[in-house]
């Protein structure tokens, strides 16, 4: 009698620490979620305090020797989830899945002075630059903010 008595015990014990168990979810990753099993990359609100330019915005840039040059925000392109490719993978007739998506902003400075021309800025968010690694390479569990120019 003890013994189914125990044995109750431990098979009610078990059956109620298993009830209770937690799932375990994955940890939430700034920049990062999924669309359809597909990396997105995405704007975070931090990210968002370098992109509130709007068209006609001027910007001055400074040299070390103090010479400016200022540049006027003319063309702005949101690409939001912009879908990124392999393109070694897929046909005309079946494309294939995308690889990943992420945000990018475009933004076209033109030159305010007597000289003609413009400069274009690119914020972006993709896959972390892997650092410490000898071939190079991109990590896709970690997301990173980008601005590049010419």
């Amino acid at each position: 009698m003890k013994t189914l008595a125990a044995l109750r015990t431990v098979l009610l014990s078990s059956a109620l620490l298993s009830s209770s168990a937690c799932k375990k979810t994955d940890p939430e990753i700034e920049g990062l979620s999924f669309v359809d099993d597909v990396p997105y990359y995405y704007f975070t609100n931090n990210d968002r305090l370098w992109l509130k330019i709007k068209s006609g915005d001027e910007w001055k840039m400074e040299n070390t020797r103090g010479y400016q040059r200022v540049y006027r925000a003319s063309v702005i392109i949101h690409d939001i989830q912009k879908a990124l490719y392999n393109n070694s993978v897929g046909t005309c007739i079946t494309p294939a899945k995308p690889e990943a998506y992420q945000d990018v902003m475009y933004i076209r400075l033109a030159r305010t002075d007597s000289v003609a021309g413009f400069s274009e800025l690119r914020f972006y968010r993709e896959a972390a630059q892997r650092t410490g690694y000898p071939a190079g390479g991109f990590d896709p569990d970690k997301s990173e903010f980008y601005a590049q120019g010419e």
